[in-house]
């Protein structure tokens, strides 16, 4: 019988991107942004004025590549191999210098993960994926 494949986003489901970029830019701006006044919300429609720091700081060689991992991620994943083909589907050609640091953090915290089941690509609408 064939195994069914299922596809899982990087960002925000097995790395916690978002936190980062809110510690980088109230790091650099001194802004005191929480997670919660979020609200749902872009990070850069909370704060338009500071568009090209979210930009300078997702762009940094090495951003992506230090990432936490998100909790419980390792394990669900590791469990859902048992019974998927898992694949990884993350965006990486808005933010060129991504796909190296991406492709070596997905390397170091899921190891058991085949390589070449990582998709990088521009935007994940253009995979063919049952949701």
């Amino acid at each position: 019988m064939t195994r069914k494949s299922i596809a899982i986003d990087m960002d925000e489901v097995l790395a916690d991107t978002l936190g980062e970029i809110i510690d980088a830019v109230n790091f650099r701006a001194d802004l005191g942004i929480k997670m919660e006044a979020l609200n749902g919300q872009k990070l850069k429609h909370v704060i338009p004025e500071h568009d090209g720091l979210i930009t300078e700081v997702l762009r940094e060689p090495g951003f992506f590549r230090h990432l936490k991992v998100m909790p419980h991620a390792q394990e669900v994943v590791k469990k859902l191999t048992e019974h998927y083909d898992v694949y990884i589907a993350t965006a990486a050609m808005d933010v060129p210098t991504s796909f190296s640091d991406k492709y070596e953090w997905l390397l170091e915290f899921f190891p058991f993960l085949d390589p070449q089941h990582f998709v990088f690509c521009g935007r994940k609408t253009s995979l063919k994926l049952i949701i």
